[in-house]
């Protein structure tokens, strides 16, 4: 990546930090969801509008659009306070891993996870058990599965896994 590349780059970044500053500002001021400024904005300038102005390239509106988006996202990112992001951490990483909300954590929502993106422990007592049930990917249902049949399934996926003895840990 060269010199100039790299000035655009911070120029962009900078640009959507201080236009997310402005705007959040007039939303503030007017007591409007940032999303609501903008689209009403948008409103105020179309071919409908009272600007009236005519746009018919899909692609600058697609520009223009993500552009708002990344404002707005840049504008949320400012006001939300750290223990949000800590509460939201968890159930979030667990969704865009496996696949699966807390709750509903099971290990066929392996399926959904790359060989190594996931630490995967059982318990030594329960892998003493045979069938064994778990959730399918939703926690509304029961599914029962042979012990041996479980694990040839991780070993299918390409994942390993560890047995730990929970009850000794205590």
């Amino acid at each position: 990546m060269d010199t100039a590349s790299i000035n655009t780059l911070f120029l962009v970044g900078a640009s959507l930090v201080a236009v997310s500053a402005l705007t959040s500002l007039i939303s503030q001021r007017i007591g409007a969801p940032l999303l609501l400024v903008f689209l009403a904005i948008g409103l105020l300038a179309g071919e409908d509008g009272l600007l009236g102005i005519e746009f018919d390239s899909g692609a600058t509106a697609y520009s223009i659009g993500a552009l708002a988006l990344a404002i707005i996202l840049f504008d949320s990112g400012f006001h939300t306070p750290l223990r949000s992001f800590r509460m939201a951490a968890a159930p979030a990483l667990t969704l865009a891993t496996l696949g699966v909300v807390p709750g509903a954590v099971t290990p066929f929502a392996l399926l959904n996870a790359p060989p190594g993106a996931v630490a995967v422990y059982f318990d030594r007592r329960l892998l003493e058990e045979d069938p064994l049930n778990f959730h399918p990917l939703d926690n509304s249902m029961t599914t029962t599965v042979a012990r041996d049949g479980l694990l040839a399934f991780l070993a299918a996926l390409g994942h390993a896994y560890e047995t730990v003895d929970l009850e000794a840990l205590a």
